[in-house]
């Protein structure tokens, strides 16, 4: 004979109608707290289902070959990394270079006789404006590298 289903909980439904508050205007702020009590004494508490929890398996300690591959792997970042800060000092280096001579090119536009000739000025603006623009380049890359070696956190330590 086949078993009969086993009835689910019923819930009865939790929402406090203004009737059960009493309130409307006319009613008074005890009659409504009495009436609250009273609608809440007869509900029952919500009943909240029970998930079953799935054991744990222990973790296994690392094997030989998995410290050895996870060892070479952390050797390879940190040579990596070495090789990208090295990079981003070479690119500060450049940079101050280049700010340098534009502070040099800047000191010579600033005389009042420069741009009296055009001719002789004209090379200078150039040059000026091609290191602005290198500068310009040399901290967008300083930034890419600053933004790669934020990949490198574990080993910023090290």
């Amino acid at each position: 004979m086949p078993e009969a289903p086993i009835p689910l909980p019923v819930i009865e439904d939790l929402t406090v109608t203004s009737a059960e508050r009493g309130a409307t205007c006319a009613t008074s702020a005890t009659s409504a707290t009495r009436a609250t009590r009273a609608a809440s004494a007869t509900r029952k508490a919500p009943v909240a289902p029970v998930t079953p929890v799935a054991p744990v398996a222990p973790v296994a300690p690392a094997s030989y070959e998995d410290r050895k591959r996870d060892s070479a792997e952390r050797r390879r970042r940190e040579r990596a990394y070495k090789a990208l800060k090295s990079r981003v000092a070479e690119i500060e280096a450049r940079i101050a270079d280049r700010e340098k001579a534009i502070k040099d090119v800047e000191q010579t536009m600033s005389a009042t006789d420069f741009y009296s000739d055009h001719e002789k000025s004209k090379p200078v603006l150039a040059q000026h404006q091609a290191l602005m623009w290198e500068v310009g380049e040399l901290l967008a890359q300083w930034e890419m590298l600053q933004n790669e070696a934020a990949e490198f956190a574990d080993l910023h330590d090290s």
